[in-house]
């Protein structure tokens, strides 16, 4: 059991990191990042909440949760710093082009990532932060409330999260350092995720003509919200629409429609690959934006035509390009992996 209830999970994120290249590679505002935008960051948090352990310890001095936060540091916040450190570098090199240190320090930050192509990496920051407040709830005996507390606390921190962009927004604030801004919500989809494990990981074990029929409701309700009551969404900027409800319905019925869809596929060839996705989503969500912007460079240089995903791509085009980079990063990403194992080989030799 526990391999079909990783394998589907793998699913779920190989699902949920085509979303967000494809959200970034159509033209943003039209229908089809309407509903991605929706429910696909949500989604990743809540799904990576479904893994978060607590750390053994009962005091900020205990030696088990500093291990515990130096795990997290190596996994989240040291890959984002290589991530954003490869696009400063790549954008000197290849673009000729410098920014003063104080405008790398504040993208380091998170304001204006796009600049250097690594806005998707903000979910590594946010997660890395994230799960630091974690490890403080639960020395705070956050596991030990009853659930219903839990919700209560939960719901505390979405509505302040929801009313917090729109109180800076009065002091001229339209960016705060680190997604202090959407953090608060970040948080109740990752706690969401740590309360409701044993419910997901018993999914597979529905039976089938359930799962389809959750499957096609969740889908076709996140359809109808999306399209009728949510406006633009962006996460990352704190941004959650007019009205709080829609979005976290549609953020709720879209992640159940992707989690009970990936089930249905964990012993077919499309779910086998999408699970080999999902395993390398941390270097997709990473590289894909860079990638993407270099490879125009190459396509204007062999074919002298200019394209901008997420501008002027239409919906086929967009998909095209979609399915094109995430070919090449598969691709980029297995000769990393190779000179990674070389070079391992070579030492221990």
């Amino acid at each position: 059991m526990n391999q079909c209830r990783y394998k589907f999970i793998d699913i779920a994120k190989g699902i949920g990191i085509i979303l967000v290249m494809m959200g970034h590679f159509f033209i943003y505002g039209s229908t089809p990042t309407r509903v991605i935008y929706a429910f696909h960051m949500p989604m990743f948090f809540f799904l990576s909440g479904l893994f978060l352990s607590a750390p053994q310890a009962t005091s900020i001095k205990d030696k088990t949760f500093w291990q515990y936060i130096w795990k997290k540091t190596k996994r989240l916040f040291l890959m984002y710093c290589l991530f954003f450190a490869l696009s400063i570098v790549a954008v000197a090199i290849f673009d000729h082009k410098t920014y003063p240190v104080k405008r790398i320090v504040k993208a380091f930050l998170g304001n204006r990532l796009r600049t250097f192509h690594m806005g998707p990496i903000w979910f590594l920051l946010a997660l890395y932060l994230v799960t630091v407040l974690y490890a403080l709830l639960h020395l705070c005996r956050f596991q030990l409330l009853h659930t219903w507390e839990k919700f209560l606390l939960m719901m505390m921190l979405v509505f302040g999260a929801y009313k917090f962009p729109r109180f800076m927004s009065r002091f001229g604030l339209s960016f705060m350092p680190l997604f202090i801004n959407t953090l608060p919500m970040v948080l109740f989809f990752v706690l969401l995720g740590t309360i409701c494990k044993r419910q997901i990981f018993d999914v597979p074990s529905v039976p089938l003509g359930h799962r389809i029929l959750i499957t096609t409701v969740s889908l076709m309700v996140t359809l109808v919200v999306a399209f009728k009551y949510l406006d633009f969404i962006a996460v990352m900027t704190g941004s959650f629409g007019k009205d709080l409800f829609p979005f976290l319905f549609a953020a709720t019925t879209g992640t159940i429609a992707v989690i009970f869809g990936s089930s249905l596929l964990v012993n077919h060839l499309p779910g086998r690959a999408l699970a080999y996705i999902g395993q390398h989503t941390m270097f997709l969500l990473g590289m894909h934006r860079i990638v993407s912007y270099y490879c125009t460079k190459i396509f204007y240089a062999i074919f002298k035509v200019k394209i901008a995903p997420a501008k002027n791509l239409p919906n086929g085009y967009a998909l095209l390009w979609t399915i094109l980079m995430l070919l090449v990063l598969l691709a980029l990403d297995w000769m990393f992996l190779k000179i990674l194992h070389l070079w391992g080989m070579h030492t221990k030799a």
